[in-house]
């Protein structure tokens, strides 16, 4: 019975973190302008707070002296280019035309993809991943997700485009396209944070996002995604 309060709790946390990270995040890249930069660094910043004290923490357990400083270093230095990467490909899409929408329509894949995989995989999931890279996620999940990406967020790209909200010359195929590459895409970032975790023996990057974890167990997948999101547009 405590176990079924746990989960019931836990979800409650998850819905009530999650609302207010999808409102903030909307709210921000509404605005755009220094608004949506203080609120990529402060993203940023917080998930380099978080890669930091895994390193640190990791490092001082199994090295010590120069090595350990090194091997500290050449994962911050990773670790910092990866997140500047990921504030930048989000400025530079946000400063395209149509911008707004499109990081908009970023945040609706990526969000689509997370939360289906979540409720796909607890409902018809069998078959786990390998251990060394998310034994809770399975492919069932993975593979129903993405196709539930693509059937939520088409007919939202449909509509936008007919109330002249969002306008793109690009045809059907090419958004059908584009949202399972995002999908996909999405799918590696959270999966590459899996296995960067397990590497570093931790569980979650964090615990500030209740029913959640750490701020890059939330943006991991909105990490890659973004920066496949700037090639595309700039091809």
């Amino acid at each position: 019975m405590n176990h079924i309060g746990f989960l019931r709790n836990n979800f409650i946390a998850r819905c009530f973190s999650g609302c207010f990270i999808v409102a903030a995040s909307l709210c921000f890249n509404f605005f755009g302008g220094y608004l949506f930069l203080l609120y990529l660094a402060a993203i940023g910043l917080l998930m380099i707070v978080e890669l930091r004290k895994m390193i640190v923490s990791y490092y001082g357990k199994i090295s010590s002296g120069a090595h350990r400083r090194l091997k500290i270093l050449e994962w911050m230095l990773l670790s910092i280019a990866c997140v500047l990467c990921f504030i930048d490909s989000m400025l530079y899409i946000r400063e395209v035309e149509n911008g707004k929408w499109i990081v908009t329509l970023l945040f609706m894949i990526v969000w689509s993809t997370d939360t289906c995989a979540y409720i796909s995989g607890k409902l018809f999931g069998k078959r786990c991943l390998p251990s060394y890279i998310s034994p809770s996620k399975t492919y069932e999940g993975l593979f129903l997700s993405i196709i539930m990406t693509v059937i939520i967020v088409y007919p939202i790209i449909e509509m936008m485009q007919r109330y002249g909200v969002y306008s793109c010359t690009v045809s059907h195929l090419e958004h059908v396209v584009f949202i399972l590459l995002l999908s996909v895409t999405s799918h590696c970032g959270d999966l590459l944070e899996s296995v960067f975790k397990r590497h570093f023996m931790v569980k979650d990057s964090g615990s500030i996002i209740p029913g959640h974890g750490g701020v890059l167990d939330r943006f991991d997948s909105m990490m890659l995604a973004s920066i496949v999101m700037r090639v595309y547009l700039s091809i």
